[in-house]
């Protein structure tokens, strides 16, 4: 079993056991490893696939993201006025609840001053995760009140180094969308910054059958851009698991999601 599979093993077991810390760092050189490791853990303690997890929502389960225009998390941020509101409170249907902060690098002092309270006397049967890219640091008075854990490199998740400019690409996807007679808007809104990977991947569930021609111009653009071989294959393998969903009328979010986010966002 690899070092991640052992981690998550031994996390479930102490989840389930009722040993678990309340709070963690997850750390790793790719934001997307560690939503992927993540992803695996919360999917494995609920028992439920986690498409369906995000899709229906889960009472025991909050993920705290940043806005999408916004450079740092704010103090009025929906998504943490919801977190602190509902911090008090225990599980309501699951023996355990997640608290899941995305870019722990972006939360302001005064956030993390406010999060240090709450530490203090943490809730019972509830774990706090925040994303911390390897590169970044966060208040040491945080991270001597959490258990670190480091995600070793894993060569799925390296950034893709040659793809020379992530705003280069975007153009080239929107040249290709053009060129291949795509109409839908949003996809051309989101690849000029104006929709958030979310609210796109929304709005590709409701027409469904733009996906084909949005995946096969993909592929164009990769074929025509500089990412190195390795990397592009990984990308491919991810297409081709949205291509299987849609073969049996399902949609894969989460793979939609890593493969903008690895490629645009």
């Amino acid at each position: 079993m690899s070092i991640e599979g052992k981690l998550l093993e031994g996390l479930l077991t102490n989840f389930k056991n009722g040993q678990a810390a309340p709070f963690y760092i997850a750390r790793a050189k790719s934001q997307d490893q560690i939503k992927e490791w993540e992803y695996t853990l919360i999917s494995k303690f609920f028992n439920s696939n986690f498409d369906s997890l995000i899709e229906n929502g889960h009472p025991d389960l909050l993920f705290i993201t940043k806005g999408e225009k916004e450079k740092n998390y704010t103090v009025d941020d929906p998504s943490l006025e919801e977190f602190f509101r509902l911090l008090p409170y225990g599980p309501t249907k699951s023996t355990h609840r997640f608290f899941i902060i995305h870019e722990g690098h972006k939360l302001t002092e005064r956030l993390l001053n406010k999060l240090l309270k709450t530490l203090e006397e943490p809730p019972k049967n509830t774990t706090i995760i925040i994303n911390l890219p390897s590169e970044y640091k966060i208040l040491e008075t945080i991270t001597s009140r959490a258990i670190t854990i480091t995600l070793p490199t894993h060569g799925n998740y390296q950034a893709l180094e040659k793809l020379s400019d992530k705003k280069q690409f975007k153009e080239m996807l929107a040249d290709k969308l053009e060129a291949n007679g795509h109409s839908f808007k949003d996809s051309f809104k989101f690849l000029a910054g104006e929709l958030g990977t979310q609210e796109y991947i929304n709005s590709l569930k409701k027409k469904r059958e733009e996906i084909p021609l949005v995946l096969s111009s993909i592929i164009d653009t990769l074929n025509e851009s500089d990412a190195n071989h390795q990397n592009q294959q990984l990308l491919l393998d991810e297409i081709q698991k949205v291509e299987e969903a849609l073969i049996y009328h399902s949609f894969s979010n989460s793979g939609m999601y890593r493969l903008l986010t690895q490629l645009i966002v």
